[in-house]
């Protein structure tokens, strides 16, 4: 039986043509003329300095790089979403404060950020979990307000807009992520947002060994996070088909929002006001049994699915405190087939298994 994939790139055979250009002229490092192109275009969409890097994590490794940031620090983080914050502030010697998530969006709401905070919080990461938000322009306002600095961890959200404002710029730093599995896809990369200029340079620094303009120059001690020539000829070309990227991806949101059964199940809410680009569809199953069914069924069908993220008591590195929306989501989330090569055949079929096991 044919493997039905949980999450594929967009037509990923439309960008030989600029990727061969890349290769012919050599141009395949991180200072090729497709890393200048792509940083362009990234900045002319967010309408903030963008700077690509190896991965999401990296761009996240920078933000934090260029705040300065003392160990013991205190930093903010849901207790719900991908943990690569988490890691990273795990390594920095950060002291995390982990800060539960609202049931319904996912994501951390202002009263429950309001109550997490302490004299001490300098940094509050928020994640824009599976494409979604909560009101970021409240929580953007308190932050600035209290004199803390707000990364939005954007690497679900490539194109979501809150207030017809894009995620990734009401804080001081966005990040993105360009995995194979994302909206748009360099194969692995990322990019850093940076609404707040003064952390600018600092990044450039930081992402490519502390070198400025002279060779061998060693500014201050950095990293080797760029982003290649060749796999940025490929992030050119998803931007090119965003567009027709999101169409697909909305039409699929609405389709499986349109058909998934009420009984036993639920799904992540969209916000007034909010206009996701949805990652990934993800649905709540609170019945055990019928989760159990449904994971059975998608196995026997060759259905690929992913759970939902680990939270910070199932990971032996952090604390073993439990935060009660966020082990709910942790028990009962099952992520479903969500990309632009899905069929009508397939989608039907996952959504077939999903009503007869929830009967």
């Amino acid at each position: 039986m044919k493997k039905i994939f949980w999450a594929e790139p967009y037509k990923i055979n439309s960008s030989k043509k600029l990727i061969t250009k890349s290769l012919e002229k050599a141009e395949i490092s991180g200072s090729g003329k497709y890393v200048d192109v792509f940083e362009r275009r990234l900045t002319k969409i967010y309408k903030s300095p963008v700077c690509v890097t190896s991965s999401g994590t990296t761009a996240l490794q920078l933000a934090l790089l260029a705040l300065d940031l003392k160990k013991g620090t205190e930093v903010i983080i849901p207790a719900y979403g991908y943990m690569a914050a988490a890691n990273l502030s795990k390594n920095f010697d950060f002291k995390i404060n982990f800060c539960d998530v609202s049931e319904n969006t996912f994501c951390i709401d202002i009263e429950k950020l309001k109550k997490k905070v302490t004299s001490k919080t300098k940094v509050v990461i928020f994640i824009h979990t599976y494409g979604f938000s909560s009101e970021i322009d409240k929580i953007a306002k308190y932050c600035k307000k209290n004199k803390i600095i707000l990364i939005e961890d954007t690497a679900e959200a490539f194109g979501s807009l809150y207030k017809d404002k894009l995620l990734g710029t009401y804080g001081d730093l966005g990040t993105l992520s360009f995995h194979a599995s994302k909206t748009i896809t360099t194969g692995e990369g990322g990019a850093i947002i940076v609404n707040n200029k003064k952390y600018f340079r600092k990044i450039k620094l930081y992402r490519s060994h502390g070198i400025d303009k002279v060779p061998f120059k060693h500014i201050l001690p950095g990293f080797n996070f760029r982003l290649n020539s060749i796999s940025c000829a490929l992030g050119i070309s998803q931007v090119n088909n965003f567009k027709k990227i999101k169409k697909i991806r909305q039409k699929l949101y609405d389709y499986y929002l349109d058909n998934i059964p009420n009984k036993n199940i639920l799904v992540q809410k969209c916000i007034k006001y909010l206009k996701p680009v949805v990652w990934c569809f993800s649905i709540r199953v609170k019945n055990s049994i019928v989760k159990k069914k449904i994971i059975t069924h998608f196995k026997n069908k060759n259905i690929q699915f992913r759970f939902g993220f680990s939270t910070p008591s199932k990971i032996k590195f952090f604390n073993n405190s439990k935060f009660k929306n966020s082990e709910k989501l942790y028990n009962e989330i099952i992520c479903l087939p969500f990309h632009t090569n899905l069929n009508k055949k397939e989608i039907n079929l996952i959504l077939r298994i999903i009503h007869e096991c929830s009967l």
